[in-house]
């Protein structure tokens, strides 16, 4: 069930907008009525405020003007509830439109006002508008710091209700964390504060952020025994806004468990109460996860109508994501049915809308089911180009994902001290011998360098003769059509056997396997390139008494991939043999530079990502490149750290950090690039993730070596399963 977790989130989702939102928010053109025959008094900033929030789930925009109003009636009246109240919902509709930064300014700015006042309730308020910023933003360390301190600020007014809230985000903050026990020990204080209030809503809520800890662990019958629970209190808090959500969450764990008709009728319950409150998002949302049963349930025509019906809904209520996300389903599941022109159609209208309103995931979803829904109609050409855009829209949302992760982790690294100086020992070598074997190993790389241009230009040329002769076959008889497309096949026979005779060179220039196993015997490797030969490669080096070991990831993939290849391992022979360098981290800074010097005067960023381990005396050190090492210590998986910078042209160029750790006999250490994580596969064509490839191999660490290895590969079969390869992959284990 693991490829389920990334929908886990996303169905959810709406589920925990509509359980917080309001129920009992009064008719606006009422409260316009009233403002209108109001004085300027506290009366009309509250009137302002509840007109504000009647528009606070449907537009942010009008949210601003109103409480604008509010804000300087207050000011104008010094009405100092009305001030802290129209700021809490100024910052929320900030906050709502993108404008995190804004919003931060005046929350900071009513903190500072607030503190030695009497207004301790506000402050909390303040502070957990400030930390779910925070959340937004991914800053989960300053979000759990500003949840403590409104809980500390409850607890001293013994409001249960708050400090509930407070210490079920924390437990959900651990949860998006991988930090299961601190996860679920915050949610279980938080249930236990809540029933203290004895507000069944407030009890149910906790409920429910433990039950999707729980599904996130994969324990579906606590999970479902928590659920069950939330949708209790639901129902006796007589709110039918949030007994409709409670049925999402079950109907959800029936899906993911595969009980197709328990999960149909939790979500039809919670459709009946929807239309019952005439809540048209809540319904639309609803809609959808009825089409996801029935396709589950192998039913296409059903969950074709389900979501027709949601596309209806959806341009209705104009909604971007909703309706970019519907048109993205029916794209798919016109595919499923073969009915290709139609899911050209849809995918199309969802691309505009998506790159219209820059919804970058949707985008991608878009482009991959027009590439699908082209290549089955027959119309390669244009199915090719939509791929190509699929693959750099990938990589730029992986960047994109990875300059968010080194902001994050930006904060725990300042506080490293800064590495200790390096001392480098020059050793007395003969410098003939030395030479000489430079020279050497720079002679084979030159030649296999010549060749790789060789094959890649060869490769060039054929498809430009491939291209010119398939135009021609499109107006040729068939006798014709079947003479050219024989020329072909012979023309990419040629291609394949130059490309083989090339990965018979690059073979020659990876590790050395006997090198490896003499000093390292109890280890295994899984290399699986994308293509014939790989930007993926596995290097070992012996220098007097130390042993290198690196595994990288050279900017691109097949030719030009293996091209950078030989062009770094050429680097690395050069740092290490023949400068004398000894630490990885100053071997990093100098293959850097030669990459940089050698390759970036254009603006080129190529390069490669990596892990260099040096073993000396039972010493390791390390440094690594954007991929971290990660290690088995009693049957516990630890992550190591990394530098989150490429080497090669980027925009951090700060020294690489020298890391040490310690391993003791039955540790296990793991050197590994993306391309098993980023594989994209399983019932729902998903990413495989780094969770579930650590869990793997945890799961298997103590299998032999060579046992590991074949799981490994079996794996990844099996998951790729009729699906491309869409990177290099490289994993190589280690045991002591």
């Amino acid at each position: 069930m693991k490829q389920h977790l990334k929908k886990f989130k996303i169905l959810f989702l709406f589920l925990l907008l509509s359980i917080f939102a309001s129920s009992q928010i009064m008719n606006s053109d009422s409260l316009l009525t009233l403002i209108k025959k109001a004085p300027e008094d506290s009366n009309k900033v509250n009137h302002l405020i509840k007109l504000s929030d009647s528009y606070k789930s449907r537009n942010p925009v009008l949210v601003l003007e109103h409480i604008e109003r509010a804000l300087s009636l207050a000011k104008k009246t010094s009405f100092d509830r009305g001030i802290l109240r129209s700021t809490l919902r100024k910052a929320s509709a900030l906050e709502k439109i993108g404008k995190n930064k804004e919003a931060l300014e005046i929350l900071n700015k009513g903190e500072a006002f607030l503190i030695g006042t009497k207004f301790k309730s506000y402050l909390a308020e303040f502070k957990i508008r400030k930390a779910y910023i925070e959340l937004a933003e991914k800053k989960y360390e300053e979000a759990i710091h500003s949840f403590k301190e409104a809980d500390s600020l409850y607890a001293l007014t013994k409001y249960y209700t708050g400090s509930a809230e407070c210490n079920q985000t924390i437990g959900r903050i651990y949860a998006l964390q991988i930090d299961y026990p601190k996860a679920i020990t915050y949610c279980q204080k938080a249930i236990q504060l809540a029933e203290l209030s004895k507000d069944p809503r407030s009890i149910g809520n906790c409920y429910l952020v433990l039950g999707n800890t729980f599904m996130q662990q994969q324990n579906y019958d606590k999970s479902l025994e928590c659920y069950l629970k939330m949708l209790e209190y639901f129902k006796d808090s007589k709110n039918e806004y949030v007994i409709a959500g409670a049925y999402i969450c079950i109907g959800n764990y029936y899906l993911y468990t595969k009980d197709f008709p328990k999960a149909k009728e939790n979500y039809i319950q919670c459709l009946e109460l929807r239309e019952k409150i005439q809540d048209q998002l809540g319904i639309a949302y609803v809609i959808q996860n009825l089409g996801e049963v029935e396709r589950a349930m192998g039913n296409l025509e059903g969950a074709s109508k389900y979501y027709r019906q949601g596309l209806v809904s959806a341009e209705k209520l104009k909604d971007p994501l909703l309706l970019t996300g519907t048109l993205n389903n029916l794209a798919s599941i016109e595919i499923d049915r073969k009915n290709f022109a139609s899911a050209e159609n849809y995918g199309l209208q969802a691309l505009q809308l998506s790159e219209r309103y820059g919804l970058k995931e949707f985008e991608l979803h878009s482009k991959s089911a027009l590439a699908k829904a082209l290549f089955g109609a027959g119309k390669y050409r244009e199915a090719y180009i939509y791929k190509d855009s699929v693959m750099m829209l990938k990589d730029s949302l992986t960047d994109q994902r990875q300059a968010a992760m080194a902001l994050e982790l930006e904060g725990k690294f300042q506080n490293h001290k800064k590495e200790s100086e390096i001392k480098l020992q020059k050793l007395s070598l003969d410098k003939k011998d030395t030479e000489l074997d430079a020279s050497k190993k720079q002679r084979v790389i030159i030649i296999a360098v010549l060749i790789l241009v060789l094959v890649f230009l060869a490769v060039l040329f054929n498809r430009f003769k491939i291209t010119n002769k398939q135009k021609a076959i499109i107006t040729s008889q068939k006798a014709e059509v079947e003479q050219q497309r024989n020329e072909i096949q012979e023309k990419q026979n040629e291609i394949l056997d130059s490309l083989q005779y090339a990965k018979q060179i690059q073979k020659l220039l990876l590790a050395n396997h006997k090198l490896v196993n003499e000093t390292l015997p109890d280890s295994f490797i899984v290399f699986k390139p994308k293509d014939i030969v790989s930007g993926d490669f596995y290097w070992a080096a012996k220098k007097e008494d130390r042993f290198y070991l690196a595994v990288c990831d050279s900017t691109g993939h097949g030719v030009p991939g293996a091209f950078m290849s030989l062009l770094n391992i050429n680097f690395l022979n050069e740092a290490i043999i023949e400068k004398n360098i000894r630490e990885p981290n100053e071997v990093f800074n100098y293959v850097r530079k030669r990459l940089v010097d050698n390759l970036s005067q254009d603006g080129r960023q190529d390069g490669m990502d990596g892990i260099l381990i040096c073993v000396k005396d039972q010493k390791i050190t390390y440094a690594a490149s954007n991929n971290a090492p990660f290690i088995i210590k009693n049957n516990t998986l630890s992550i190591l750290d990394a530098d989150k910078m490429p080497i090669g042209k980027g925009e951090k160029n700060e020294p690489f950090k020298l890391y040490e750790f310690e391993m003791h006999k039955g540790d296990q250490l793991y050197l590994s690039t993306d391309g098993f994580a980023d594989q994209f596969g399983g019932p729902k064509g998903k990413k495989y993730k780094y969770k579930p490839m650590y869990d793997l191999i945890l799961k298997n660490c103590n299998l032999p070596v060579l046992q590991q290895e074949e799981l490994l590969f079996a794996e990844f079969e099996r998951w790729r399963g009729q699906l491309e390869q869409v990177d290099d992959v490289c994993i190589l284990g280690i045991r002591l």
